[in-house]
């Protein structure tokens, strides 16, 4: 799962201005809807957007990628299963779907 760490860019953004920024200029700055940010923001990490969206966000808070996104480990219920394919031709990586 991604993590948006938008809230402490934001946190540090406003410290830095002196001045307090809404959800809803940044929505408007980088052209999505507050919807959109507003979930990026609140998600416990599955929430998923654009790549576009994502480049917009780390030139707005002037970051890379990585102080933009933290990838939290899936839970143990959630992990990508290997099994040994049909033909036994070695194994095959699924998310636990049948066929």
């Amino acid at each position: 799962m991604i993590k948006y760490n938008l809230k402490e860019l934001l946190s540090e953004k406003e410290f830095k201005e002196k001045r307090t920024i809404t959800l809803g200029e940044i929505a408007e700055a980088i052209g999505v809807s507050r919807t959109t940010i507003s979930k990026m923001a609140n998600s416990r990490g599955g929430y998923s957007t654009k790549t576009e969206y994502i480049e917009k966000l780390c030139k707005y808070f002037d970051v890379t990628l990585d102080q933009l996104m933290t990838i939290i480990p899936d839970p143990p219920d959630k992990k990508i299963s290997t099994i040994s394919s049909p033909d036994d031709s070695g194994p095959s990586v699924h998310s636990g779907d049948k066929r």
